[in-house]
């Protein structure tokens, strides 16, 4: 879990700079030509390349920590709520 989330870390963190540099583009060239925003091409490519091949395994992850935490065994709480912030 720790690596999926490093990953969508690192991910967010290179195209929120792709948007501080490419804003101009984004205010009036792509709004004019109807494409759709950097960040929302963004999100489908990661979806498309990482999200769709880890997802059953993440939340399978996330779901045994869940059950782990309920029968009082130590687990990351933090790395619980990212994951579920992030992609659930």
């Amino acid at each position: 879990m720790k690596t999926y989330l490093k990953v969508w870390s690192d991910y967010a963190i290179l195209v929120g700079l792709m948007e501080k540099m490419f804003n101009y583009l984004n205010k009036f060239y792509v709004k004019n030509v109807s494409l759709p925003m950097l960040s929302v091409t963004a999100l489908e490519i990661f979806n498309k390349n990482f999200y769709i091949e880890v997802k059953d395994a993440f939340r399978t992850e996330l779901f045994l920590n869940f059950t782990k935490d309920r029968n009082g065994e130590k687990v990351e709480k933090d790395l619980m709520r990212d994951a579920v912030k992030c992609f659930v």
